[in-house]
């Protein structure tokens, strides 16, 4: 087992604890929005906050990630898999 120092910091920026606090959010989020609209819709509009906020990229490179990430999950899941996930009231 490693030794940390003490007086070390779990979060060695001021604002690592923030980005962390909003992906909990976003999270929370997450599991609000999945059974209302289905798993794509949530992951769509959720995901790429999330890849801006950990990431601190540009908002194209997000949505863009974003995106592509969520329909190969959904993908991933339902095509391959075989495996049903939440649908919305647009049927996705």
């Amino acid at each position: 087992s490693q030794h940390v120092p003490e007086g070390a910091m779990f979060f060695p920026d001021r604002g690592a604890r923030k980005r962390v606090l909003w992906v909990v959010a976003l999270l929370v989020l997450l599991i609000y929005l999945v059974p209302q609209a289905g798993f794509l819709p949530s992951a769509i509009v959720v995901t790429p906050f999330m890849i801006r906020i950990v990431g601190r990229t540009s908002w194209l490179f997000a949505v863009s990630i974003g995106l592509a990430a969520s329909i190969a999950i959904y993908a991933l899941f339902v095509l391959a898999l075989n495996s049903p996930l939440p649908r919305g009231p647009l049927g996705v």
